[in-house]
């Protein structure tokens, strides 16, 4: 009989055990994080196997909730590597602008440049990722 239950490194582990790891977030959460605009990124361990070919797996899920807790957006993941890095992409894909503060340049959740201020500020330019005054 196939596994049903397996650990963050997924190894096969006991419904029991499954439970107890299951309550504690700090082994369930790999990551939460509050964009500016309060939507929620949360990304937890789930240790669920499906038997036969696993083509949704259900070891790591990431969802992306609005203020008011309704899910917008989920993505699986098989490891939990693979789980750390969807957690960011997803990051950054929700996360919003907030305006220059005076920096010339919009800057996200984060306080990382994401573009050009719109107002036209001129103490800042964006080049790629990295903001040079």
């Amino acid at each position: 009989m196939m596994p049903r239950f397996f650990d963050k490194q997924g190894d096969p582990i006991e419904w029991d055990q499954h439970v107890r790891l299951s309550s504690d977030p700090n082994y369930r959460v790999i990551g939460s994080d509050t964009l500016l605009d309060r939507k929620l990124v949360s990304t937890i361990w789930l240790g669920i196997g499906l038997p036969g070919p696993i083509t949704n797996p259900f070891m790591f899920e990431t969802m992306v909730f609005t203020p008011d807790f309704e899910q917008i957006d989920s993505h699986r993941y098989l490891t939990l590597e693979e789980a750390k890095l969807g957690h960011q992409k997803m990051i950054e894909k929700w996360e919003i602008c907030s305006g220059c503060q005076g920096s010339g340049f919009l800057l996200n959740s984060y306080g990382v440049a994401c573009g050009p201020c719109p107002n036209g500020c001129t103490t800042g330019y964006l080049v790629g990722n990295d903001a040079q005054v």
